[in-house]
């Protein structure tokens, strides 16, 4: 948490379980809903654990026990890396589904009647041959960047949806745009008070958290 302007110490949230790989978590627009991936078993039945997507509430200081979402949702595939939701809680994420375009693609699970519906494929030109993985949507639904595995290298990129709900040909955030270079860049969202564009950026076994202004995405959508 942040006191007076400065991050406090790291620690464990105390929805989350040890050994279980609980990872990347995602915080809804509401500010009251909180996603994440999990290794952890359903049941003291199942022997092999596999990732899903799960889900926890806040009520007042205190988040509810985690539940996973729906096997609508998560028996799509094993993977996902990244979850994000728009203000409608339309859930956004990448997944290794053996019907998709490529190794891994986009989808998205529609929020309706308060219930995720049954995922979506994304299409093109969001989705291709390749790996693309990591979404962030925008709270508006109005953007969505998200990572892409081309030349052995990882990117990522933007896409903006038009009035009538298409989705533009994604646009490479590059390393030249940052003032960096020979990296590989990952995860990227915009802090909550859409001030700040944060990803990270690595070069073979060492990555680093960087940050630019959220202004940036502005420049793209006017070219």
């Amino acid at each position: 948490t942040m006191k007076s302007g400065v991050w406090e110490r790291p620690r464990i949230a105390a929805f989350s379980r040890k050994g279980c790989e609980d990872d990347v978590p995602c915080l809804a627009p509401d500010g009251k809903t909180l996603l994440f991936l999990s290794l952890r078993p359903l049941g003291s039945e199942e022997v092999e654990h596999k990732e899903r997507i799960w889900m926890t509430r806040r009520d007042g200081d205190r988040w509810s026990e985690p539940k996973p979402l729906p096997p609508a949702v998560n028996a799509l595939g094993t993977l996902h890396q990244q979850v994000s939701v728009d203000a409608a809680g339309n859930l956004y994420f990448g997944c290794d589904s053996p019907k998709g375009n490529g190794d891994m693609d986009l989808y998205v699970s529609k929020y309706l009647d308060g219930e995720f519906r049954a995922p979506v494929n994304l299409g093109s030109p969001l989705n291709g041959p390749g790996a693309e993985y990591a979404p962030f949507i925008a709270p508006d639904g109005r953007f969505i960047l998200f990572n892409r595995i081309a030349n052995d290298r990882s990117e990522f990129l933007i896409s903006f949806r038009s009035v009538e709900g298409t989705w533009s040909v994604p646009c490479a955030l590059t390393g030249e745009l940052f003032g960096l270079s020979e990296m590989d860049f990952g995860e990227p969202f915009i802090t909550r008070d859409g001030r700040a564009l944060v990803f990270y950026g690595s070069q073979g076994r060492i990555s680093t958290p960087f940050w630019i202004a959220a202004s940036v995405i502005d420049t793209l959508r006017q070219k």
